[in-house]
């Protein structure tokens, strides 16, 4: 399933002309791609850094999301209703490097934080989540090996458990031959409403 936003969007078609990425495009399954939510405007500067600054040529110039769905036969009340499961497929540029060919430390885990991220929109729509707001907690960023830049990445992410007003995830991204390159644990926590 692609959103009509993905179809039409630039992010698209970039990936789909690479072979490793339309690979993942074409797959079949109960996939959701569409628009990675922080690629999107919003009025109150929400996902300035990644729908502005880092939606350049020079910058992460394709940035699309992959969600691996649920049945259609779970209720939305039930934890397997949710989508834990996500696939990203990011460009960057060679303005991301911190060192000669190598995106910078920094860039890496503001992606993987991105990334772990992405779960809560589609979650609270689909009623799998509670509609409050989510911050990052923590973030314990495994720097495996240098991730070159310019590329293209694949990032996974998985819901690895939630407990209460927390939702633990983990996060990678990947090479095109699927190496590890850097790792990203992350805790969310749902903010809770003021008195």
């Amino acid at each position: 399933m692609r959103s009509h936003s993905a179809i039409t969007s630039p992010d698209y078609h970039h990936f789909k002309s690479i072979p490793w990425c339309a690979a993942h495009l074409e797959e079949k399954g109960d996939t959701l791609i569409d628009v990675a939510p922080g690629r999107l405007s919003k009025r109150n500067l929400e996902d300035y850094l990644f729908s502005r600054t880092f939606n350049t040529k020079d910058t992460i110039p394709a940035f699309l999301a992959i969600y691996d769905l649920p049945p259609p036969n779970t209720t939305s009340s039930t934890p397997s209703s949710s989508s834990s499961l996500l696939r990203v497929l990011v460009s960057l540029s060679e303005t991301l490097c911190g060192f000669p060919s190598t995106v910078h430390g920094g860039i890496v885990a503001t992606i993987l934080d991105e990334v772990t991220g992405m779960f809560f929109p589609i979650n609270k729509q689909r009623g799998a989540l509670p509609n409050t707001p989510f911050m990052t907690a923590s973030l314990l960023t495994t720097f495996i090996r240098p991730v070159p830049g310019p590329g293209t990445f694949l990032c996974r992410a998985r819901i690895d458990r939630i407990e209460g007003r927390k939702v633990f995830v983990v996060g990678t991204i990947e090479d095109e031959a699927g190496t590890v390159l850097a790792k990203g644990d992350a805790l969310f926590v749902a903010i809770r409403e003021k008195l």
